[in-house]
């Protein structure tokens, strides 16, 4: 369920610093092969991760033994209600069919109290460099999953308050960071791939993911290309 490579540990960094305490129980929603759960692991007593990818979460359970994961769509989750201190949900929501189904369901098993972060990508000023987008513009319109939603603060709202969070919740945090090079770079490796595969074009890039990376951590506020927010649950 992840789209943007390097991003994806920026943001899981980010989340772990947003975590102030150790917690008992954490989930990442989508957590694709688990390396981001293994990274928030030492934020929690007991980490957990699910994600609709059978192959990645096989991958996942065999690479973190100590961590427990299961293969299913967050909009479903088989967790007990009030279950979770933290829940992580990084680059997941914009490939969600129905978004309120998904944050009803993150509410469900979000303890009073608990601490819900999302990332994605922001309405910034280059998000029409989306790779995905460009593919989905230029007719490849296989499914409509394929279509990378982007959004704003404003979004996030409106999500959350036709929600079960309406009106008991609090956004205690908000970043918006990075420009175009990470986006940018996301481009010129989908050419490259093309051109001489993926192994090569990932050492070639190699250097340029890392200044990108750098680039993640600068706030660019209306312009930037990715948001993420920490919803507290009252």
């Amino acid at each position: 369920m992840k789209n943007t490579e390097h991003y994806v540990g920026e943001r899981a960094a980010l989340a772990r610093k947003w975590i102030s305490n150790k917690v008992e129980n954490l989930l990442d929603a989508g957590c694709d092969d688990g390396n981001n759960a293994y990274l928030l692991s030492d934020k929690s007593g007991h980490t957990w991760g699910i994600d609709i990818n059978p192959k990645a979460i096989k991958r996942a359970q065999e690479n973190y033994p100590s961590l427990s994961f299961s293969c299913g769509r967050i909009e479903n989750t088989p967790f007990n209600d009030k279950f979770f201190d933290v829940i992580v949900m990084n680059d997941v929501l914009e490939h969600i069919e129905n978004e309120t189904t998904a944050i009803n369901e993150m509410e469900r098993i979000l303890k009073p109290g608990g601490q819900l972060i999302i990332s994605t990508p922001h309405k910034g000023l280059f998000a029409f460099l989306d790779p995905a987008n460009i593919k989905y513009f230029f007719g490849n319109h296989e499914s409509e999953k394929h279509f990378h939603r982007h959004y704003s603060l404003k979004d996030f709202k409106i999500i959350l308050n036709n929600s079960n969070f309406k009106n008991n919740y609090v956004i205690n945090k908000i970043f918006r960071s990075g420009l175009i090079l990470g986006v940018l770079i996301m481009d010129i490796k989908a050419i490259l791939r093309r051109v001489m595969g993926r192994k090569l074009s990932e050492i070639i890039m190699s250097p340029f993911s890392r200044i990108a990376s750098f680039e993640y951590w600068i706030p660019f506020g209306k312009f930037a290309y990715n948001i993420s927010i920490s919803v507290i649950k009252k």
